[in-house]
């Protein structure tokens, strides 16, 4: 079977590739490949779809780590209101994108504001996983670290 360019397995494949060369910090070329899955995405799944509200993470997190801070917000942002409306609010990835969230404050040193979603995201983890899973591990330490950095 012969997809065509706009299919989502082969957007799927693109996206694949885009985590290489994001992995790896080619970030030019990841943002375009992400930029392709996202649109074909948008045009094959909608606009809010789960795996759109991936893409937009992923997207956010080459900005977040080229410290384009507003636009990593924005997207952070607009993933977690995607993920809630097609996970609802008590589901893992919706958790993950509020951590993402909370080491953006957490960067930035609003404190506040990062330990605020870290706990949001650590009370969903901890009603939807196992005790001791490794996302709980991540969030718990990621408050532990809030907690040094304010004593700096």
């Amino acid at each position: 079977i012969v997809f065509g360019e706009n299919h989502i397995d082969v957007a799927a494949s693109v996206h694949n590739a885009g985590q290489t060369y994001h992995q790896t910090g080619e970030y030019v070329k990841a943002m375009e490949l992400y930029q392709e899955f996202l649109s074909t995405a948008r045009t094959t799944l909608g606009y809010e779809h789960r795996d759109v509200a991936i893409m937009l993470k992923c997207i956010a997190q080459i900005h977040h780590e080229k410290k384009e801070y507003e636009k990593a917000m924005e997207l952070y942002t607009e993933a977690l209101r995607i993920g809630r409306i097609t996970l609802g609010d008590e589901h893992p990835e919706v958790a993950s994108t509020l951590n993402k969230i909370g080491n953006l404050y957490c960067e930035r040193g609003n404190y506040g504001a990062a330990l605020k979603v870290y706990q949001e995201g650590l009370k969903v983890e901890q009603s939807v996983l196992a005790r001791g899973h490794p996302n709980i591990i991540v969030t718990l330490t990621n408050i532990a670290q809030l907690h040094w950095h304010k004593s700096d």
